[in-house]
């Protein structure tokens, strides 16, 4: 009896220490994900109105071009996660889904820039300033989503552009996140530009705003990406301390030990062989 007592202990705590060793911190979601194209071919907007423009041309100048989140693939397993793409040119999409709102007539076009967008499983922390949502206050798993746009819409009246108005908000729908449904969240951000230009006098508005060339937007929308971060290929260790010297690779510190601990995880700086643990983030 001894004898199985003692070989049950160990190999529990055999077991222990290989479910430890293969602890997995989620990021092989992102690296085995798959691709989840979507084209929205049967979608148009819901409301019988007329938009002032002949066409809709999208730019698109978000820091990451390659998605547009991620999501469960249905039929393929639990784990399994696919990055949210298009099959069709944003402008094409578009204009396809106000193809019923658009005035062929119209001189003008509306230029729409799109600064980041995304869509993601989750509204409730949406909802609440909480940090930390540890029980649904709708009684049920947080399987519902949310879509992040900063969108900058401009006019184009002969070859110059002028600015309109933007939209940068978080938009929020309480149906399941799933593939079915990526519709509800990806026009969200575009129905709301067109309830704004319901309500807007466009002619008023552009007859207040300076008149720009496309080089000169573009150009702007350029300069995001002109950092040093951005430009320098190589990873260096060291800590920034500001977002600021984030941008400009400027590390503060790169002596220090990083230690994964059962309640915190804990950074500690190193200096003449001494360690000092970092609160200051």
């Amino acid at each position: 009896m001894k004898k199985f007592i003692y070989f049950f202990i160990f190999f529990f705590v055999s077991i222990q220490y290989d479910v430890v060793a293969q602890k997995n911190d989620g990021t092989d979601y992102i690296l085995n994900s798959q691709e989840f194209k979507t084209s929205f071919l049967e979608k148009s907007y819901y409301k019988d109105v007329k938009l002032p423009f002949n066409e809709i041309i999208i730019f698109d100048k978000r820091f990451d071009t390659s998605k547009l989140g991620y999501l469960k693939i249905p039929n393929i397993g639990k784990k399994a996660f696919g990055k949210i793409q298009l099959q069709r040119t944003w402008t094409a999409i578009i204009n396809h889904y106000f193809r019923k709102n658009l005035n062929p007539s119209s001189t003008s076009k509306l230029i729409i820039y799109i600064r980041s967008f995304w869509m993601q499983e989750g509204a409730l922390d949406e909802m609440t300033t909480k940090k930390v949502i540890t029980k649904s206050i709708l009684g049920k798993a947080d399987a519902y989503g949310n879509s992040k746009a900063d969108i900058d819409i401009y006019v184009q009246t002969d070859t110059t552009l002028q600015a309109l108005f933007k939209i940068e908000d978080v938009f929020l729908n309480y149906y399941k996140f799933t593939a079915n449904k990526m519709d509800e969240w990806f026009f969200l951000p575009f129905d709301s530009l067109a309830r704004k230009m319901a309500t807007t006098d466009v002619t008023l508005t552009l007859n207040k705003k300076r008149k720009l060339s496309f080089k000169e937007v573009n150009d702007f929308y350029s300069r995001r990406t002109n950092i040093p971060v951005l430009e320098n290929t190589e990873t260096q260790k060291g800590i920034y301390l500001t977002f600021e010297d984030f941008k400009n690779n400027k590390l503060w510190l790169t002596d220090f030990k990083f230690t994964n601990g059962k309640v915190t995880d804990e950074l500690y700086l190193i200096n003449n062989g001494k360690q000092t643990l970092f609160t200051d983030f």
